[in-house]
């Protein structure tokens, strides 16, 4: 479950994620509040509300892209509050962007075999060897590549130029060269923008797979209430850089402020 209830820097450490009393602001806006809430195991997690609530700038928090005025971030019993951007990979968080950052002039395989790479290790040996090992550890990489490819439907596109597919493919890619990287928790920021029903129905089945078959948490920042509801086990709703409530999808349906906010969306769904 997610607990937004006192005590929460005790048993930190068995957590998956401890947001604790996050505050930010950018000159004269308070862009976060005293936001709190835990993760306590691997589920996905859907941060939604309209816009400027907070929800991205909380994502950028825990991907060390800002840090926060005051509070902690705490991922499996690691403070994270102050790791940078460059280094968050490193401790098992990894995110996807709203704007794709994909190599477009690249195939599918390639893309996705971004993600396998790690810093070679140095040394004057490691330098001498690396040309006799180059060729198997490229192989290893296409081979996964491949097989994660697979799971995400994406077999048939694996030597087609990124620039040449559809968005919703585009996006589904993009999660690939994250999922390569073995992460312990995916943020994903507004997956659904841009992408028609059928392949926001497409993109739900994906991100579900994955956190299921690979035991990854997954936190997902949308303003898309039907998408959200349809992956998340637990809802996080933010309102003015504050938690406004947290509860399941069926219980957060009853909240009077996202009635309002999303009386279109909560209209077929109530």
């Amino acid at each position: 479950m997610v607990d937004d209830r006192a005590d929460r820097a005790k048993g930190a450490e068995g957590n998956v994620l401890s947001i604790e009393d996050v505050s930010l602001r950018f000159g004269g806006v308070q862009a976060l509040n005293k936001v709190a809430f835990t993760i306590d195991r691997p589920q996905i997690v859907g941060l939604i509300g309209a816009n400027g609530a907070g929800k991205s700038t909380l994502l950028n928090c825990v991907a060390g892209r800002f840090r926060p005025n005051s509070g902690r971030i705490v991922f499996y019993g690691q403070d994270v509050t102050s790791v940078a951007k460059h280094r968050i990979h490193a401790v098992g968080i990894t995110r996807t962007f709203q704007n794709l950052g994909l190599f477009t002039s690249m195939s599918v395989r390639d893309n996705i075999a971004m993600g396998l790479y790690k810093p070679r290790e140095g040394g004057l040996l490691a330098g001498s060897l690396w040309s006799r090992t180059a060729a198997r550890h490229d192989r290893e990489r296409r081979a996964e590549a491949e097989r994660i490819a697979e799971r995400l439907q994406l077999t048939t596109v694996l030597n087609r130029t990124v620039g040449e597919l559809p968005y919703g493919l585009q996006k589904r890619v993009e999660l690939g060269r994250a999922i390569a990287s073995s992460p312990r928790l995916l943020l994903i920021d507004e997956p659904a923008t841009g992408l028609s029903r059928a392949e926001v129905d497409e993109l739900c089945a994906v991100i579900i797979e994955v956190a299921q078959n690979r035991d990854v948490s997954v936190l997902v920042v949308d303003h898309n209430f039907s998408f959200i509801t349809a992956i998340a086990q637990q809802v996080v709703f933010m309102d003015s850089g504050r938690i406004a409530a947290i509860d399941t999808p069926e219980g957060i349906r009853k909240n009077e402020l996202l009635r309002k906010q999303y009386l279109g969306q909560l209209a077929g769904n109530v």
